[in-house]
């Protein structure tokens, strides 16, 4: 039998092929799924660990067919990169303004593996023990940063995989044969052998190098010591033995539908990817075991589907023809092929620089979404309550430590500076001292994936500045407690004893460990049993932390498939008991957890949340990533859970690690029950000659003084990360414009707290509008989206008025609204609105529109006008009224047909007409946009504007709020 020939192929090597494409669609199925399931989490690395170095083997073992190295089989590989890539560089352009032809998404990096593997294998196959040399290169390539994991090229994919591909290509096909046609209780045994073998490295691995799907991607290195070498090694060896079990039992018999799928896997690669994606936004919605099972019921779907001759063929062809074009050997057809990839390649090449070059008009509008408001009572309530303040690691790297050295002493009080007051004001403050605090030995000696040591360790000064700060506790368990050894774990604990610096999470002895390890705190009349724990610990063999000589130093939580899991659970479980015997209103957890610089909590963050939660914890304040994740009360249990606040300060810009934040909790002082939170978001800042400084975002937007000493530049990175931090913690991604001290949530989610009040001045009490509105019981606001909030998270443009009313203002605007929408769309709802006055501000849209659904003349703009005041006197006869001016609008607006000139000359006619007619019917006329435009005229029109016609939710309110009275 032969195994490969150009006009006959082998059943053997399609069944495998049919296996591993159908593991690779599992695997990107599982993959949607992996940050919330531990169940897909598991599988996803399980399914990672082996499939794709086993699909790079039997490519390279194709590769030796001549037909794969000639020009026509590489074109192939060319133009089908460029098909894969066209929706997704489309898509990155228009959703994040930016793409690059030469940085793969996704699975495209496959094809240009191909490509380089089969450029290179024929020449690199030359040189003895070329193998291995390809295995050490893929091992020590991880080292290298500035290769990347997903950029340019693929280059670190290409290098880690290219040692299975030269195997597969050197592999001799006299040998393949030899293991095929071989008929033995041997070779099924051989089969059986490398079967469990495979399985019980992965589980080893798994269990105590914590194999996850990041070491199998594969990337750089997180970090320089010898772990990710050694699980990369692990990876390979796994691998291998799962090659050999499918050499040694994968049958050579024509399988049906099977081996038809293994020989038409180009068009299931090619295709799968974006069904995966589709499918898999559907999946979160139900249980892990549901999950698991419609995962494998749309793989088998996809890859039945894609692998049938009947779409295969037709997809292969085509590919095949478009090859053949630029290689030349298509007769006919050729032009048409040709034009179909050059058009595909001119999109790739111009689209993202068209996209780029159209001005974006609505880089400073948020979605339209309009936000739950907090009402009164709720914000007196948490204003009333026992405030809990946590804020992320604090960290001091080596550069950190060294700028705060002047002059003999270290001084580190520029680090809060911005934050102290915030820190102060709360009832309680909670931080994590991350590293211990020794001056008998070195200090921090490293800046993070800079090639050194991470050994952390913080001058005393560190901790007086945390004392001053306002800090009421400390955490001390975390993976950088033993950095200094056990030597710098008591020293840190004497030296937070002589400072008076209360802390909790570890200990010297057994017996400290035993009376102290659940932290009692009472403060204004509430009793807080707190607990403490961490994942990791650096440079410590882990069985030596969970049940060996260093035990005591601090309390460990571990993954699922930890041998010590169920010990360390029962531990915890006695943990818990042991703090509810002291009677405390409610149990804090203080967890050092989680992957760093992810944005979503992993599957270890959710299994230890769900046990705290079972075990009785009211409020978990979960720490380490150095990056934001979501926080959240639970409805059902009122249990309060954030994952992670971020860094104090961190610097980690790559990784948004300068994005941060401040959690309060909210506590009833009469129930003792959580009834809420708020995030205050915060940006670090670092200067050229000073320290990390973390800023609160609202500070620097209303602090001059600070402002001074930020650039443009800044501000543009202070706005992603306002929206990062928003994005991930809340789920709200909220601009600036939406800019609040802090942002409250309850069990409902995020709720934006009201524009304040508007000043009434003395001459505003003189006005006609203030004593109509003041004398009114209930006020009606009509009008467009300037009216509805639309633009701005649903605050109106009279919010900061509404304290003026005596009872309640309703709102009645609707986004694009003009005159005629109005009468032929809401009347009913405006007419039905039991009011004394109704505020209607419409005419705008009438001018920018010009369409059917407008007003197109001044004279048919009142005749519309007339109509709705009729219909809502014939409702309410005693009803009073003030017309405002259609609104204003800049230059550059992308609805208006009209010139800027044209559209502010018609703009006055429609101001005209609505003042003449209201002065004939004795109702109250506004015309706000005399004053708009002239502080517009001296100022930025972004302090004010969204965009060219909708005020922002801060300034912009306020200022079409005091023009009505001007």
């Amino acid at each position: 039998m032969q195994i490969t020939s150009e006009k006959q192929r082998s059943n053997f090597l399609d069944n495998i092929k049919c296996i591993l494409i159908f593991l690779v669609v599992l695997g990107h199925f599982t993959f949607e799924v992996s940050n919330i399931s531990p169940m897909a989490s598991f599988l996803t690395v399980f399914l990672y660990s082996f499939h794709m170095p086993a699909f790079v083997f039997v490519s390279g073992y194709l590769s030796k067919s001549k037909n794969v190295n000639k020009l026509e089989s590489i074109l192939k590989l060319v133009v089908a990169y460029l098909f894969f890539m066209l929706p997704i560089v489309i898509y990155m352009a228009i959703t994040k303004g930016e793409s690059q032809i030469v940085t793969p998404y996704y699975s495209g990096w496959y094809f240009l593996a191909l490509i380089a593997w089969r450029i290179l294998t024929p020449f690199l196959s030359k040189f003895k023990g070329i193998t291995p040399i390809l295995f050490v290169v893929a091992l020590l390539s991880g080292f290298i940063p500035d290769l990347g994991g997903n950029l340019v090229f693929a280059i670190t994919k290409i290098i880690t995989f290219f040692p299975f591909f030269m195997l597969g290509y050197k592999f001799k096909r006299e040998k393949l044969e030899n293991i095929v046609n071989k008929k033995s209780n041997l070779k099924k045994l051989f089969a059986l052998l490398f079967f469990v073998l495979f399985g019980a490295l992965f589980l080893i691995s798994y269990q105590y190098l914590n194999l996850n799907i990041n070491d199998l991607l594969p990337n750089t290195y997180e970090t320089f010591t010898w772990k990710p070498p050694i699980v990369r090694l692990m990876f390979f060896i796994i691998s291998m033995l799962f090659i050999c079990f499918a050499l040694t039992g994968v049958t050579n018999k024509k399988i049906p539908l099977i081996t038809m799928i293994g020989r038409n896997t180009f068009s299931v690669y090619l295709i799968h990817r974006p069904i995966t994606m589709v499918l898999g936004i559907f999946l979160p919605n139900f249980s892990q075991g549901v999950q698991l099972v419609l995962s494998l019921v749309f793989t088998i779907i996809t890859v039945c589907l894609l692998g049938l001759d009947f779409v295969a063929r037709p997809v292969n062809q085509f590919f095949t023809n478009c090859a053949k074009a630029f290689e030349g050997s298509l007769e006919k057809g050729k032009k048409v092929y040709r034009s179909v990839v050059c058009s595909v390649l001119c999109v790739m090449l111009v689209f993202p620089t068209v996209v780029a070059l159209i001005p974006n008009k609505s880089t400073h509008q948020p979605k339209d979404e309009i936000y739950r408001v907090m009402s009164v009572e709720t914000k007196a309530k948490f204003d009333n309550s026992f405030k809990l303040l946590f804020c992320g690691d604090l960290i001091l790297l080596e550069d950190q430590v060294k700028s705060a050295y002047n002059s003999g002493i270290y001084d580190f009080t520029a680090n809060f500076e911005y934050t102290k007051k915030y820190i102060t004001s709360a009832d309680f403050a909670i931080g994590i001292l991350e590293g211990p605090m020794d001056k008998t030995q070195t200090y921090s000696t490293s800046n993070f994936d800079d090639g050194k040591e991470l050994l952390l360790n913080y001058p005393e000064e560190w901790g007086l500045a945390i004392k001053d700060a306002g800090f009421d506790l400390l955490s001390t368990s975390n993976n950088h407690a033993l950095d200094k050894g056990v030597e710098g774990v008591n020293n840190t604990i004497d030296a937070l004893n002589n400072m008076g610096i209360d802390f909790a999470g570890t200990y010297k002895n057994d017996l400290d460990k035993q009376n102290n390890n659940v932290k009692i705190i009472e403060n204004n009349g509430l009793k807080i049993a707190a607990l403490t724990y961490t994942t990791c610990m650096n440079n410590v063999d882990i069985k030596d932390m969970l049940n060996g000589d260093l035990s005591y130093v601090t309390s460990m939580i571990v993954n699922k498939s930890n041998k010590y899991f169920k010990q360390i659970k029962n531990s915890i479980k006695l943990d818990f008991e042991k703090a509810k015997q002291q009677n405390p209103d409610l149990i804090v957890v203080i967890p050092h957890w989680g992957t760093q610089f992810e944005d979503k909590p992993d599957e270890t963050q959710i299994l230890w949340e769900n046990i705290f939660k079972d075990f009785g914890a009211d409020i978990i304040l979960g720490d380490h990533t150095h990056s934001v994740q979501p926080v959240k009360l639970s409805a059902k249990s009122k249990t309060f859970t954030l994952y992670s606040p971020g860094n104090y300060a961190n610097i980690y810009r790559e990784h948004n690690g300068d994005c941060s934040s401040m959690v309060e909790v909210y506590i009833d002082k009469t129930t003792k029950q959580v009834i809420g939170g708020s995030i205050i978001p915060m940006w670090t800042a670092s200067s050229l000659n000073g320290n990390y400084r973390p800023l609160p975002i609202y500070d620097i937007l209303n602090n001059d003084t600070l402002a001074q000493t930020l650039t443009t530049y800044d501000l543009q990175r202070v706005e992603q990360a306002h929206k990062h931090i928003t994005k991930n913690m809340l789920d709200k991604q909220l601009e600036l414009n939406m800019i609040q001290q802090k942002y409250y949530f309850d069990e409902n989610g995020f709720m934006r707290t009201k524009v304040a009040d508007l000043e009434i001045t003395n001459s505003m009490k003189q006005t006609q509008t203030y004593q109509l509105l003041s004398s009114a019981n209930n006020v009606c606001f009509v009008g467009d989206s300037v009216t509805h909030g639309t633009k701005n998270g649903g605050v109106a443009w009279y919010e900061p008025l509404e304290h003026i009313v005596k009872g309640n203002t309703y709102n009645r605007g609707w986004g694009s609204a003009t005159t005629k929408t109005l009468l032929q769309s809401h009347l009913a709802k405006i007419v039905n609105t039991n009011v004394d006055l109704f505020v209607i501000a419409i005419g705008t849209n009438d001018v920018r529109y010009r369409s059917s659904n407008c007003a197109l003349t001044e004279q048919e703009y009142i005749k519309n006008l007339q109509k709705l005041k009729d219909s809502i006197i014939k409702n309410n006869t005693d009803a009073k009224f003030i017309f405002v001016a259609p609104w204003t609008s800049l230059d550059g607006d992308v609805v208006c047909k009209l010139s800027y000139q044209d559209k502010m000359k018609l703009n006055q006619k429609y101001t005209d007409a609505l003042s003449v007619w209201t002065s004939n019917n004795n109702d109250c006329f506004v015309n706000p946009n005399i004053y708009i435009e002239s502080v517009l005229k001296e100022n930025i029109h972004q302090k004010y504007l969204l965009d060219y016609i909708h005020p922002n939710a801060t300034q912009g309110v306020q200022l079409y709020s005091y023009a009505f009275f001007m």
